[in-house]
């Protein structure tokens, strides 16, 4: 498959702050690590912004495939089993979009996954006034 280059103008969209999010997932690709490990990209947006997240496949990261598998309500049987990635296309879930420090530079990544519910979106990083707190 043949993928052009995207407009340098291009909007990218708003990147996801730190908080907790209800996400639909877009798209899902299958990539490979540098050093051979393949894994997933995955693409989630929401009515507020949108980010993307990378999950390799290990035995020891297993855990965090299920997590998100289990998010998106996508039973497994126990042991190997093959995935059909485009199952996990418009599913909707929860994130949880942390900050951390790669080389020097803060950047935010999805942390966590869970069962979508009807919270609203939040951005912990939002600055509330002691007088919108009703006690």
């Amino acid at each position: 498959m043949n993928i052009p280059a995207a407009p340098a103008d291009q909007d990218r969209g708003t990147l996801l702050d730190v908080g907790s999010y209800n996400v639909q997932i877009g798209n899902v690709s299958e990539v490979t690590s540098k050093s051979g490990t393949p894994g997933i990209q995955i693409d989630y947006t929401c009515d507020v912004g949108e980010i993307r997240e990378w999950v390799y496949i290990t035995p020891k990261t297993r855990w965090k495939l299920q997590e998100l598998l289990d998010a998106c309500r996508v039973e497994t049987p126990e042991g190997a089993f093959d995935l059909d990635i485009a199952t996990l296309i418009e599913k909707t879930l929860r994130i949880v979009v942390e900050e951390k420090t790669f080389d020097g530079k803060k950047q935010t990544h999805v942390a966590g996954h869970e069962l979508a519910n009807r919270t609203a979106n939040v951005s912990t990083k939002t600055a509330v006034s002691d007088d919108d707190i009703p006690f």
